[in-house]
């Protein structure tokens, strides 16, 4: 008798909120910054967007004008990190 395996990955990483690709990562950023702006570690830590930058640069180059600017952070475990983005949607794209 033979059982075949379940594909584990597939059902997790089809979800909008859990997938890795791009559009979708670009999706999350961009509804998120609508509600305000975000730096790159809540953006890491809440949306699941390892590397925002690139994300960044492809809205910008869609036509999204977001402005980023640089602040200190202090992380959940205390460490002061400096220079880190924060970017801020200044108009939504047509």
């Amino acid at each position: 008798m033979s059982k075949k395996k379940t594909n584990q990955a597939g059902s997790h990483n089809q979800s909008p909120c859990h997938s890795t690709s791009a559009f979708a990562q670009r999706a999350r950023i961009l509804e998120r910054l609508r509600k305000g702006p975000a730096d790159t570690l809540s953006l890491r830590c809440d949306l699941s967007v390892l590397m925002p930058a690139p994300r960044i640069l492809e809205l910008k180059q869609r036509g999204f004008f977001i402005e980023t600017l640089r602040i200190s952070v202090i992380a959940d475990n205390g460490t002061v990190h400096h220079g880190v983005a924060l970017y801020v949607l200044r108009e939504v794209a047509e």
